[in-house]
């Protein structure tokens, strides 16, 4: 359950149709506690939670995302599961967020009950403060023995607009929440599903 409100967190804090691909130069990165590796693009770099802290200080961004944004980072430091993040180099508000998660068998009922959760949370601690969200898409797909659960949503402040994306992962063994901020409506899917893993 800790992890299960751990990964609900990282979509609030991250704030989030047409299918939009990445057609980028890639290069493949090693989650090492997952022992598996994904192609992202070459402009996205490792990040640190106080690097991050550091630049959402710096950034124009509405005052609630910031704040929520800062927590969340701190809160990564002191998480005892691993997580990995990565920064665009080109555009700060492009994040790929990977997190180690305790393993859970994802069904099509779970993944419906898990955006519903989200949602309540979404209303609890984002709609109070003016930021609202629009549900882009909800799917569970299966292949072989790995189930993906994919969560897309537009999370609007004002004039801010923010794209998130969250797929939770489950193999026989283990469940990763990979977790994609974007300024556009980017799709990664089709990168997490070629993941070696």
């Amino acid at each position: 359950m800790k992890n299960f409100l751990f990964i609900l967190s990282i979509f609030i804090a991250t704030g989030c149709g047409e299918d939009n691909t990445i057609n980028y130069n890639l290069k493949t990165i090693e989650i090492r506690f997952a022992k598996a590796k994904m192609d992202i693009p070459n402009s996205y770099i490792k990040s640190s939670p106080d690097e991050l802290i550091e630049e959402v200080k710096r950034s124009d961004l509405p005052e609630p995302i910031v704040k929520s944004r800062i927590q969340f980072y701190e809160t990564i430091k002191s998480y005892k599961l691993k997580s990995l993040v990565f920064t665009d180099t080109t555009n700060i508000g492009n994040k790929i967020m990977i997190q180690e998660g305790e393993h859970v068998m994802l069904t099509k009922k779970i993944s419906q009950l898990y955006a519903g959760k989200l949602e309540q949370e979404l209303e609890k601690n984002w709609l109070t403060q003016g930021v609202g969200y629009k549900r882009i898409e909800i799917k569970f797909s299966k292949g072989g023995t790995t189930q993906l659960v994919k969560l897309k949503y537009n999370i609007i402040f004002g004039d801010y607009s923010n794209y998130t994306t969250q797929y939770i992962i489950t193999t026989l063994k283990k469940t990763l929440a990979i977790t994609v901020t974007s300024t556009s409506k980017e799709d990664y899917e089709d990168l997490i599903k070629g993941m070696k893993i």
